[in-house]
């Protein structure tokens, strides 16, 4: 991990296969790298627990970040690193990170707000049924997976001692016009992946009822939220180390560049 760090390149285009390569490689990564599905999914739920505290969003959501970072990393070089190495890189530099997640997050949450407030003023009231106020909510969602990626990156560059908050986040917003074509891959494969989520949350509500309807309607609601907050996790879990894996392959050093790939394949 401090090698990747001190070694980082200027945001490059990546190839569109890689992108499409990433989130297979990264299940792959998951399963077969030791510890690496325990880190994710303990990520991935202080992510989404966070959400509910929003204080605590702006230190939690920075750490668990770090946390996938280090581990994605040691897992692309083949190094096994303990808890307490990755420890390390969960508190570098953590103000910085806090700062630079503070301000980047903005965009996505206000498109994600006024799109949901579009879409209330738009479906609640009789007769009112502007069916772009859903396009609007889809579009805002797919622009913060995006964003993610920018999030991440900018994280990789705030360990770096160097580098402070403008310069972290100009170079982290720059890898968008350098991966246009890569980006529009990802969201092919995001759109497939949420289409399946969809599916398979929708198949629990269907089944819910049908297996835990005579226990009364409490048991089926426990069931619904339940797999959703499972489901959500591992959704979002699997998200962190894709963003991982992408931020590893534009940001390392042009000389590693053949041997990385392979690893991460």
């Amino acid at each position: 991990m401090q090698y990747f760090i001190d070694n980082l390149a200027e945001p490059r285009r990546i190839s569109p296969m890689s992108a499409f390569m990433s989130p297979f490689q990264a299940l792959a990564m998951m399963f077969n790298v030791p510890g690496m599905l325990i880190v994710a999914i303990l990520s991935g739920l202080v992510c989404l627990l966070s959400s509910a505290i929003p204080f605590l969003a702006f230190f939690l959501i920075p750490m668990a970040l770090g946390l996938v970072m280090a581990k994605t990393v040691s897992a692309i070089h083949g190094s096994s690193s303990g808890w307490q190495e990755l420890n390390i890189w969960v508190y570098a530099r953590l103000k910085l990170r806090v700062w630079i997640f503070a301000l980047m997050i903005l965009p996505p949450l206000l498109l994600i707000f006024g799109s949901i407030i579009n879409l209330m003023q738009n479906f609640g009231e009789p007769g009112a049924r502007n069916f772009s106020a859903v396009y609007c909510v889809i579009g805002a969602i797919f622009f913060s997976a995006i964003w993610g990626l920018v999030l991440f990156t900018a994280n990789f560059q705030a360990l770096q001692e160097k580098n402070g908050i403008s310069v972290s986040c100009i170079r982290a917003i720059s890898l968008l016009k350098e991966n246009v074509i890569p980006l529009m891959v990802m969201l092919v494969n995001w759109f497939m992946e949420m289409a399946f989520f969809y599916f398979v949350i929708a198949s629990a509500v269907i089944a819910g009822p049908h297996i835990f309807g005579s226990m009364g309607l409490l048991a089926v609601n426990i069931f619904n939220w339940g797999f959703l907050f499972i489901a959500g996790t591992f959704f979002l879990s699997h998200y962190l180390v894709t963003l991982g894996i992408l931020g590893y392959q534009i940001y390392a050093a042009a000389a590693d560049d053949s041997s990385t790939e392979d690893k991460a394949a």
